[in-house]
């Protein structure tokens, strides 16, 4: 075969490996192997470039093929080996023309390829609307009143998790009892976008919280007042200064927690606000940056403060031994798919199930830039924060001792039962990877209902948060949790499909790009709505294992997207596009 000479120092300021090169091709789904003159000059590029370890590489490309056949591959591998040197030219540079030849970006930096392909997937997102869920009269009046001034279904699901995530830091004096262990409000929380997806609204939920960082850096500017008088004071005296009387300076005290800082700072600014706060952040990659330095790498304070574990540190200033001992740290993040890859790389990192996602389409049209311009939504959740204020005076002085938070009998069997059937349908459907996220999502459960429950008393004289003990959950607050979390787990489950990495065999997976006949008669046999069951019973006459079966919905849900999760056990059709 005679082969057009390449050059190979043509590619070498490519500044990129092979191993990259075939990545890119069969993440974008490219078949280069179209013809056996392109699949044996694909063997002999591989076998000049990698040698025998391009075979994985070869099987990989080859695989894209729908006539891909395992042993013959392997055969012609070992030929291509073997008669390597008789290529006709053909070397590894090979390769990266015939990438670039089925319009593969072979540039060094990857990130804006790797960023669009997953802008794509995002936008092919189908996971559900929780508010579409919820009767409004049964949210809390302060959150009604949020969603009124939002303009789309998927805005108020946006602006709704935020604003409970970012209260969920300055919910210090009511606790309950979750698994044994007191566990208090705050949430993780991440809005997983494409870029101009207005996720950027979310800035306007830190102004519900500005009403009580006024209130907290008046009271500082106070203190700082008086430790300057004192302070001169003290000078004045000279040389009869008695040094224990020297005045203290206050700590600088913020509820906003920087997320740009050293984990020592990070962990002190905790510290000088009592061991709560909030931190927000627009571009999740500013923390993704900060913790893989090495001044700043503060994952495992993040992971230990989710479940209010001490977080201890020594700081360098009067070699002071810091413990803060029940942390209630608050985190709410916007991000792009990519910068959500550079936080959580992996699934086996702890992060991932301590978060809660939520996935946002790109919107296509146009949308109506003066539609209800009378309502300024940074003032209409500044009011709502005043509104919240009283009863966070209210909370602040129960820090100590806090209200007790409490399900009622059937509101825990409730929970329970939903959250055993969902562990059994998510281990089964997409891995047991998924297992520590509905674990967590439970407890996430639990705290979106505390947080409704103290977001109910706003305007209400229904608890007196200054003189109660303990109080129960409301119906209407336990079943909006619920149907919050019915939403997110398809959210968290689509998050770990598509953008972690995950073992290779996974990834084989997650590159097809058609269902294999097996696959499309289960799928055409269902009718719209669906149940587990269903499938179940269909599959029988295959002989296929439960495990195997229930596992397909998990490919129908994250990988073909073609269905979606309406509850545990049930499931509709993607209906196609017009």
């Amino acid at each position: 075969m005679k082969e057009k000479k390449f050059c190979p120092q043509l590619w070498a300021g490519v500044g990129i490996d092979v191993e990259t090169v075939v990545d890119r091709i069969v993440t974008n789904g490219r078949d280069i192997t179209a013809g056996y003159d392109n699949w044996l000059r694909l063997g002999f590029a591989l076998a000049d470039g990698r040698g025998e370890a391009g075979r994985e590489m070869y099987h990989r490309l080859s695989a894209m093929n729908a006539q891909y056949n395992e042993e013959e591959c392997n055969r012609q591998y070992d030929a291509c080996l073997r008669d390597s040197g008789r290529a006709g030219g053909v070397t590894v540079a090979t390769l990266f023309q015939m990438a670039k030849d089925a319009e593969i970006s072979i540039a060094k930096d990857t990130e804006n390829v790797v960023s669009a392909r997953l802008v794509e997937m995002v936008e092919m997102v189908e996971t559900g609307i929780f508010i579409d869920r919820i009767a409004h009269d049964d949210l809390p009046p302060i959150v009604q009143r949020l969603v009124e001034c939002c303009d789309t279904r998927h805005e108020a699901d946006m602006m709704t998790l935020g604003m409970l995530v970012a209260v969920s830091g300055a919910m210090p004096g009511i606790c309950g009892v979750y698994d044994r262990r007191r566990v208090y409000a705050p949430l993780y929380g991440c809005i997983v976008a494409p870029p101009a997806s207005s996720k950027g609204r979310l800035t306007a939920c830190l102004k519900f919280l500005e009403p009580i960082q006024s209130e907290i850096r008046a009271a500082n500017r106070r203190e700082m007042s008086d430790y300057k008088v004192k302070m001169a004071e003290y000078q004045a005296l000279g040389r009869k200064a008695n040094p224990a009387d020297h005045p203290q300076e206050p700590p600088y005290r913020s509820l906003f927690i920087p997320a740009n800082s050293s984990s020592t700072a990070t962990y002190q600014a905790l510290n000088d606000n009592g061991g709560e706060g909030l931190t927000f952040e627009t571009e999740g990659d500013v923390m993704a940056t900060t913790m893989r330095s090495d001044y700043g790498d503060y994952s495992t304070g993040l992971r230990a403060a989710f479940h209010h574990e001490p977080i201890v540190y020594n700081r360098r200033k009067d070699n002071e031994h810091v413990d803060i001992q029940e942390p209630r740290w608050a985190v709410l993040l916007t991000g792009t798919p990519q910068q959500v890859v550079n936080l959580v790389p992996d699934a086996e990192n702890g992060l991932f199930s301590r978060f809660i996602f939520y996935m946002i389409e790109r919107r296509t049209e146009w949308h109506d830039v003066f539609s209800n311009d009378d309502v300024i939504i940074d003032d209409v959740i500044r009011d709502l924060g005043r509104r919240y204020l009283p009863v966070y005076h209210q909370m602040r002085d129960r820090k100590e001792h806090p209200v007790t938070f409490r399900l009622t009998a059937a509101q825990k069997r409730r929970l329970n039962s939903f959250f055993k059937e969902l562990q059994s349908e998510q281990a089964n459907q997409i891995g047991d990877d998924m297992v520590a996220s509905v674990r967590r999502l439970g407890l996430v459960c639990f705290r979106i209902a505390m947080i409704l429950t103290v977001l109910r008393s706003v305007d209400e004289e229904a608890v007196k948060w200054d003189s109660v003990e303990s109080v129960e959950c409301d119906d209407r607050d336990f079943n909006t949790a619920i149907e919050i979390v019915n939403i997110l787990i398809s959210h968290t489950a689509m998050v770990y499909a598509t953008l972690l990495r995950h073992d290779e065999s996974r990834q084989e997976e997650n590159r097809m790009t058609a269902m294999s006949d097996i696959q499309r008669k289960v799928f055409d046999a269902m009718d719209d709505e669906f149940t587990t069951k269903d499938v179940l019973a269909y599959t029988k006459q295959f002989n296929m294992p439960r495990r195997t079966a229930e596992n397909m919905i998990g490919i129908f849900l994250t990988r073909f997207r073609c269905v979606t999760r309406i509850k545990n056990g049930l499931y509709s059709k993607v209906k196609p596009s017009a």
